[in-house]
């Protein structure tokens, strides 16, 4: 996304509660009017955290569209200026339902109407929701004849708004293109509220959303689930953990098969992911191909959690990259555990 020449047309602030604590919900009575400066701090504050866009959802509905809440006041949105306002009411509302977990914190709800976002070569219009549930205490130094005054202020980091959500003017239809943010994304029931009570939205299929899936149930077979079907040690989930990163680097085309076969190579290793993968995406209730284009976007970013670090005690951290048989494990006569590591060069 290139958001240099966006701007914020529309902006309305509600303060939401969490209707089961009693807490309250106040609704503003205007929108509110942005002089240019601080138009501009607030899209950048908003619109950072998506130049790099990561997995994309779509609104759903179990029967259809035209009963999704959040996907018709968006609609108004987008299709007029004068009713903004009062649709943002409509949304406050909304989210103060929805607001009944007891973790779920009040705070300031921010409605935008972006105007020319910049996406695959064309601008488009789009629809900010965020939340701010914190706030941050700010030192002033003020000058004065010859000395200084200091005094402190809570405020708002709009740089680290805790929820936040994009609406892309496309693919109406299906249900917009989406993108969120969410500081407790998937930790809990606490932050599904945000995601599926109120936004009701579901993952769309793309590559880099089915790559990014494919490697997430990968590194959790492995790291989590095959220690309770198999006898294994850490350097052989580490060779596995390696073994599926460079398939999705080597290939274009993931084909589930060949996947198998390559990263793990014994039958019976095979069939133990196969049933955690069926297992893994029935109780998501996600449909996947068995073949797809592999997103380079996806992988790039998903390389850096899979820890191919060997921990010894708080001595030593051995990384592995490559050949596994040549890093050889025992205890020795005093029942101390060790490893023996060969190599032919040291640089």
């Amino acid at each position: 996304m290139d958001f240099s020449a966006t701007s914020i047309e529309n902006l309305s602030v509600h303060h939401v509660g969490n209707i089961a604590m009693e807490d309250p919900l106040i609704l503003s009575n205007y929108e509110i009017a942005l002089n240019p400066k601080i138009g501009q701090i607030l899209k950048d504050s908003f619109l950072n955290r998506f130049m790099f866009l990561g997995n994309s959802y779509q609104f759903s509905h179990s029967n259809s569209l035209q009963f999704h809440e959040i996907y018709n006041y968006v609609n108004d949105i987008l299709g007029s200026n004068e009713t903004f306002h009062n649709t943002t009411i409509n949304v406050a509302k909304l989210l103060y339902e929805k607001s009944v977990h007891p973790k779920t914190k009040a705070g300031e709800l921010y409605i935008c109407k972006f105007k020319n976002c910049e996406y695959e070569g064309s601008y488009i219009d789009a629809v900010g929701i965020f939340k701010t549930e914190s706030k941050t205490t700010f030192f002033d130094v003020k000058t004065q004849t010859q000395s200084f005054e200091l005094s402190c202020q809570e405020g708002i980091d709009m740089s680290k708004f805790e929820k936040g959500c994009l609406i892309l003017n496309k693919e109406k239809d299906a249900g917009y293109q989406v993108y969120i943010v969410d500081n407790q994304n998937n930790r809990g029931e606490e932050a599904l509220y945000w995601r599926e009570h109120f936004l009701g939205l579901s993952m769309r299929n793309t590559n880099f959303s089915q790559t990014n899936l494919l490697l997430n149930m990968t590194k959790e077979y492995i790291t989590k689930q095959i220690t309770n079907d198999f006898v294994v040690d850490r350097t052989e989930q580490i060779d596995l953990l390696n073994r599926s990163v460079d398939f999705f680097k080597n290939n274009e085309t993931f084909d589930k098969a060949t996947f198998e076969e390559e990263v793990f190579q014994d039958k019976t290793l095979i069939k133990s992911f196969h049933n955690f993968n069926e297992a893994y995406l029935e109780k998501n209730e996600i449909v996947f191909p068995d073949t797809f284009n592999i997103s380079p976007e996806a992988v790039k970013k998903q390389v850096k959690s899979f820890k191919s670090v060997l921990k010894l005690d708080k001595n030593f951290h051995i990384y592995i990259h490559g050949n596994k048989d040549l890093i050889e494990k025992g205890i020795d006569e005093n029942g101390k555990k060790f490893y023996k590591i060969y190599y032919d060069k040291e640089d």
